[in-house]
């Protein structure tokens, strides 16, 4: 237990400073005065459109979510509980440390739909490769379309790298499992007492989540969710483009924008992507679309603050209807996961 508290203390430390550094590229050699003037005249009309879009893409995203966890389970799930998990694990990332909404996720899904936990931890794995594959595609066309800094070259092909790896995995855990699972079985049922028996069904449980993919139909429609769901949020970002006033193109700047700071948001950092969102903002209006430093930072202020009042609000929302507290979803990444 030491041990882990250790780890955890370490992990957050460097996230902090990650998240600093970050900061501090962001906001660097800019006159705040000019920001300020940039935030005292946005028209903050169009943040109340942004709320709307984030509610509708998470809405999506509970689709897409149901979509795997119907096909790993061939059974209809909860729709309305799926939406509630989404919600409460988005709203921990953004106040919680150590990206924990990660797991509160799968595990609020998992109670809400009587789903075994190892398959929703699974889906919820095969949720970040299509997220993945959603934001290579958007990033090759960022590359094909503008003139990028190395680093955003850099994290494309570091993306798209681990989506191929993350496909292949699963896809080969899937053709080969006839031929690997008994041989793993064999040893797990080795084990003393019900250990053994406990291994081999989180086993399978979770290579039936992770098998979705291997669906061609599934992997079509969800792929198809995953572009769409990605380019609500780009059309999020694009709504802070007439917010602030910035003279670039909308639907361009939005998908630039959007792909980029996800892209730097992937870097372990502070909870609400402090620093990482702010720097991609920077990175994409700046060096892309020429826009002054000062302006870009106030651009990145008001998007991040709509997303994340959007995100903050809906999940205490939906805390309260489950009748969790804050800090217990702190705890749920300390426990050991339920059987």
């Amino acid at each position: 237990m030491a041990n882990r508290a250790s780890s955890r203390s370490l992990q957050l430390a460097i996230s902090l400073a990650a998240s600093a550094v970050f900061l501090w590229l962001a906001l660097r050699g800019e006159d705040w005065g000019e920001i300020a003037r940039g935030l005292e005249n946005a028209r903050y009309e169009y943040l109340l459109a942004m709320g709307a879009l984030g509610v509708y893409a998470l809405f999506v995203r509970a689709q897409r979510w149901k979509l795997l966890l119907d096909t790993a389970t061939n059974e209809s799930q909860s729709l309305h509980g799926i939406f509630g998990a989404c919600a409460i694990g988005f709203m921990a990332n953004m106040v919680l440390p150590l990206r924990i909404g990660e797991f509160v996720r799968p595990y609020l899904a998992s109670r809400a739909t009587g789903v075994a936990l190892s398959t929703s931890l699974a889906t919820a794995v095969v949720e970040r490769v299509l997220d993945l594959f959603a934001l290579v595609a958007l990033g090759l066309w960022v590359l094909m379309t503008s003139e990028v800094p190395d680093v955003v070259r850099n994290l494309t092909q570091i993306a798209a790298v681990l989506m191929v790896v993350a496909l292949l995995g699963i896809l080969v855990a899937e053709w080969q499992r006839d031929r690997v699972l008994p041989l793993l079985d064999k040893v797990w049922i080795r084990l003393p007492g019900k250990i053994g028996g406990t291994l081999i069904r989180l086993e399978h449980e979770f290579l039936d989540g992770m098998a979705v993919l291997a669906n061609p139909l599934v992997f079509i429609k969800a792929a198809t969710w995953s572009l769409y769901i990605w380019l609500l949020i780009a059309v999020g970002f694009a709504l802070g483009i007439p917010a602030v006033g910035l003279d670039v193109p909308f639907m361009r700047g939005g998908i630039t924008t959007a792909t980029i700071v996800a892209l730097v948001v992937s870097v372990p950092g502070a909870p609400g992507f402090v620093g990482q969102f702010e720097y991609g903002c920077k990175l994409a209006l700046e060096q892309i679309f020429a826009v002054p430093g000062a302006r870009a930072v106030g651009f990145a202020l008001v998007t991040h603050a709509a997303q994340f009042a959007t995100q903050v609000l809906l999940g205490l929302v939906y805390l309260l209807r489950e009748g969790l507290s804050l800090g217990e979803l702190g705890h749920l990444g300390e426990d050991d996961p339920p059987s």
